[in-house]
C-alpha cells in the first residue's frame, strides 16, 4: 500500500475516469464503501446518524453514505454547511437524497436545531471537507466542527478528518477529532505522520472501484510495509545445517552503567535465528551479561575510567569480528573518545554489514557520511533525539518532519535509516521509504531500542541485505510487541517480554506456505 500525495490522489482519480469510469460512479462507490464499514462497526437499527455534508465532492460522498444508510432502520439526517453543492456530481447526490425523502438542514439557516441534532446523534459522518482543504477553517465550517468534537457520538471522517491538510503536518485551527477514518483508495500523508494522524483515529483503507494501475502507476512518498507479504517471502531454514550455516553477529555493546543494553542486544539477536552470538563488552559487566545470555560467547576486554570500552583493544576488538558474519555496534556504549574511536575505526575496517545504534550514532553524529566508508552497508536505528543531532536541528522539528528528515540522513550517510517512534519509517539512500503502521506505546520502553538493534544484526548475519533486515526487523519487532501487548498489557510490557513474544511471531512466519 502507498502513500500518496493529494494531486497524485487527483491523477489517479482522472486516469480511472479515462479508463472508463466517471466521476458519478466514483462518488457512488466511495460512499458505499463508507456506509460498508459504518455497518460493520456498529449496529445502526434505530440510531440517529447524521451526515454533515460541506459543498465539496467530500460532500457529495456523504450524500451517498446518507442514501446507504437509510436502509438498516436508522434515523438519518444531513446538516448541509455553507452554499449549495458546487460541483454536478454532489448536487446530484443530494437530489437523490431529497427524492427518498431524507431532510436536510442548512446550518447556517437554522444553527440552534443543526446544534441540537449534533449534539442528540449516536453517529456522526464528517463530509465537509476532503483532500482539496488547506488554510485556516472559518465560519460557518468553525461552528460545525466545533459542536462535532463536542458531540459524545462516535465520528467517521470520509477519506480526511476536516481541517486536516492532506499533504501536511501541521494542523489547521481546529480538526474533526475522528473516532474513525475511512481512507478512500490509498492512505494520504495527514493518515500516518504525526500531529495530523491523531485526530484520525482508526485509519481504515478502502477500495472505490479504480482500475489497479490507477494508483500503482502514482508517484509516492512512502510504502506502507506489507506484513503478509513478508511472511510469504521469509527465507526458509534448511533442516540440514549447522550453527554456521545462520551465521555468526558479533555485538558490542555496553558499559559499567549500562550492562542491560548489551544483554538485551545479545539475546534478541539469539532468539532472532542467528547460529551464534559473540559478545564484545567491558570486563566488569561480563558476569551479569553472560549469566542473562548464557547462549552467547564473550570477548571481555578492559574498560576506560569512565566505564566503557577502551580503544587500547581495538587489535582485540578487530580480531574477535574477524569470522563474524554481522556487527552491531553502539547499545549501550556511552560516550567519550574512546567511544568515537572504536566506532569510527569499526565502521571503517570491518568487512561485513553493520547495525549502528544509540551511542555508536551518538559518536559519529556530527560525521556521519562515515557510513559512507563501509564495506558491506550500514543500518543506522535512530530515534528522534538522535536523528536531531545528526541533522542539527530540535528534536520537535524531527518529529514533526519524520518523513524528510529520514530522507536526509539517508541521502547524507548512504545507510538505510530506521527511524524509530510511533510508525517507523525505514529510509533508503535511492530516496524510497518504507513505513510501519505499528503505534504501541509499550514499545516505549528501556532496551526496546536494543531488541530491535539486536532482531537486525541477527537478521544481517544470516544473510539479508541492510534494506530487507531494517524492513524485516521492524515488523517482527512491531509483532512481537503487539503481542505482548494484547496478552500482558502496554503498561506493564518490557524489553523482556518482547523478547519472550518472538517466538509466536516466528512460529507464524514458519508457518506461511
Amino acid at each position: 500500500m502507498k502513500i500518496l500525495e493529494s494531486k497524485y490522489v487527483k491523477a489517479a482519480e482522472e486516469f480511472a475516469v479515462k479508463s472508463g469510469m466517471n466521476w458519478l460512479r466514483l462518488m457512488e462507490n466511495a460512499g458505499s464503501a463508507v456506509a460498508n464499514i459504518i455497518r460493520k462497526k456498529f449496529d445502526l437499527s434505530g440510531k440517529k446518524i447524521t451526515v454533515v455534508c460541506g459543498k465539496g465532492n467530500n460532500g457529495g460522498d456523504g450524500y451517498v453514505v446518507a442514501r446507504k444508510l437509510l436502509e438498516n432502520n436508522a434515523k438519518v439526517q444531513i446538516i448541509s454547511v455553507g452554499p449549495d453543492p458546487s460541483t454536478p456530481n454532489a448536487a446530484e447526490m443530494r437530489s437523490r437524497c431529497e427524492m427518498i425523502g431524507i431532510k436536510t438542514f442548512c446550518f447556517e439557516s437554522t444553527p440552534e436545531l443543526a446544534q441540537s441534532i449534533i449534539i442528540e446523534s449516536d453517529i456522526i459522518v464528517d463530509a465537509i471537507f476532503g483532500i482539496g482543504f488547506s488554510g485556516q477553517v472559518d465560519q460557518p465550517y468553525l461552528s460545525v466542527i466545533e459542536q462535532i468534537n463536542l458531540s459524545p457520538a462516535a465520528v467517521i471522517s470520509i477519506d480526511i478528518p476536516s481541517g486536516c491538510v492532506c499533504d501536511g503536518t501541521q494542523i489547521s485551527n481546529i480538526c474533526i477529532n475522528a473516532d474513525i477514518t475511512v481512507a478512500l483508495s490509498c492512505l494520504k500523508i495527514c493518515h500516518c505522520f504525526a500531529p495530523q494522524d491523531e485526530f484520525c483515529g482508526e485509519t481504515i483503507t478502502v477500495s472505490i472501484g479504480m482500475p489497479d494501475d490507477a494508483v500503482a502507476m502514482q508517484p509516492f512518498v512512502a510504502q506502507i510495509i506489507d506484513t503478509d507479504s513478508l511472511k510469504k517471502l521469509f527465507p526458509k531454514r534448511p533442516e540440514v545445517s549447522h550453527k554456521g550455516t545462520f551465521g555468526t553477529a558479533a555485538v558490542v555493546a555496553g558499559s559499567y552503567s549500562m550492562a542491560g543494553a548489551a544483554a538485551f542486544a545479545a539475546k534478541a539477536a539469539m532468539r532472532s535465528g542467528v547460529g551464534l552470538v559473540k559478545s564484545i563488552l567491558i570486563n566488569e559487566i561480563y558476569p551479569i551479561v553472560s549469566t542473562l545470555v548464557p547462549d552467547a560467547v564473550f570477548v571481555p576486554i578492559s574498560k576506560t575510567d569512565n566505564g566503557t570500552l577502551s580503544y587500547a583493544e581495538i587489535t582485540k576488538i578487530k580480531s574477535a569480528i574477524s569470522n563474524c558474519s554481522a556487527l552491531l555496534i553502539g547499545c549501550g556504549m556511552g560516550q567519550g573518545p574512546d567511544v568515537s574511536k572504536i566506532t569510527e575505526d569499526l565502521l571503517c575496517s570491518a568487512d561485513v554489514p553493520i547495525v549502528l545504534d544509540a551511542d555508536g550514532i551518538n559518536s559519529i553524529c556530527e560525521r556521519i557520511d562515515i557510513i559512507k566508508q563501509t564495506n558491506r552497508g550500514a543500518v543506522l536505528t535512530p530515534h528522534a533525539g538522535e536523528a536531531a543531532r545528526i541533522l542539527g536541528c530540535s528534536t520537535q522539528y524531527v518529529a514533526n518532519n519524520r518523513l524528510s528528515c529520514a530522507k536526509q540522513i539517508a541521502k547524507m550517510s548512504g545507510g538505510v535509516i530506521v527511524l524509530k517512534g510511533a510508525n517507523t519509517l525505514i529510509a533508503l539512500p535511492d530516496g524510497n521509504v518504507f513505513m510501519s503502521l505499528c503505534k504501541n506505546s509499550g514499545l516505549s520502553k528501556a532496551g526496546s531500542g536494543d531488541v530491535l538493534s539486536g532482531i537486525i544484526v541477527s537478521l544481517l548475519a544470516q544473510g539479508m541485505t541492510p534494506e530487507s533486515a531494517a524492513i524485516y526487523g521492524v515488523t517482527i519487532h512491531s509483532l512481537a510487541g503487539e503481542k505482548a501487548a494484547k496478552s500482558i498489557s502496554k503498561t506493564y510490557m518490557n524489553a523482556t517480554d518482547i523478547i519472550n513474544s518472538l517466538s509466536p511471531v516466528f512460529c507464524d512466519f514458519e508457518s506461511q506456505e
